[in-house]
């Protein structure tokens, strides 16, 4: 009995640890049809995605999200996939979800793998995370099972981020001498993911690492087709 007293005594004498806060609050979701793409795509194999949108970012303005995977999807049409429906969450990151997101630690890899274990967040994959220009390092990235592979020897939590895509709209708007307008840093970064693609010194292509005025464009090579349809098994 005495024993039964004292531990509840310690019981109530230790601190209580408060829940910890959300990273994120989900505003809304919706699915985008490729039917509302702007300009529609009518390749035979579509590949559902998700996005991630920060709320004031610009990527969440009328229209934005539709012209961009409509471009994308414009792109990849020519090698016979297209995205598909598109989920997406517009959220608000918490002050603690950006500060992980902005503090990077070299011993732990990159920044984005301290914010992958919030449940809110979707599990489809691929996913695009679209964030304003000034929340996050300026970045446009994409971990793709080369990368994943290569960094995880090092950073295990780095698996986390097999198949997602990190994109500041300011990355997204800019135009550069480099940059031909049939371009898309969008559509770049997915088609890491889509083909497990690499960079390529040819150009003018979509995934060229040329600096030459208008290198960067929306054309792909048939062997860069080749390795995306494998992906999707065509």
């Amino acid at each position: 009995m005495l024993l039964s007293t004292l531990a509840s005594i310690i019981l109530l004498a230790a601190p209580v640890r408060a829940a910890e806060l959300p990273l994120l609050e989900v505003l809304s979701r919706r699915v985008i049809a490729p039917a509302a793409f702007i300009p529609v795509s009518n390749a035979p194999v579509a590949v559902p995605i998700a996005l991630v949108v920060e709320a004031g970012s610009g990527w969440d303005a009328p229209g934005v999200l539709e012209g961009v995977l409509g471009k994308a999807s414009a792109i990849f049409g020519k090698c016979g996939v297209s995205l598909g429906a598109t989920e997406v969450s517009l959220v608000r990151w918490s002050p603690e979800g950006l500060r992980r997101l902005n503090v990077e630690d070299p011993y732990k890899g990159p920044a984005q793998t301290t914010v992958m274990g919030e449940p809110s967040l979707p599990a489809l994959r691929p996913a695009g995370f679209l964030f304003g220009a000034k929340s996050v390092p300026s970045t446009a990235s994409a971990y793709n099972l080369t990368s994943v592979t290569r960094m995880s020897g090092s950073y295990p939590g780095v698996r986390s981020l097999l198949n997602t895509a990190w994109i500041t709209y300011d990355q997204q708007t800019r135009r550069p001498p480099d940059f031909a307008e049939s371009y898309s840093m969008f559509a770049h970064e997915l088609t890491h993911l889509f083909g497990n693609l690499p960079h390529t010194p040819a150009s003018p292509n979509l995934m060229t690492d040329a600096a030459t005025p208008k290198a960067k464009s929306g054309d792909l090579l048939d062997e860069q087709c080749v390795e995306i349809r494998k992906l999707y098994g065509l």
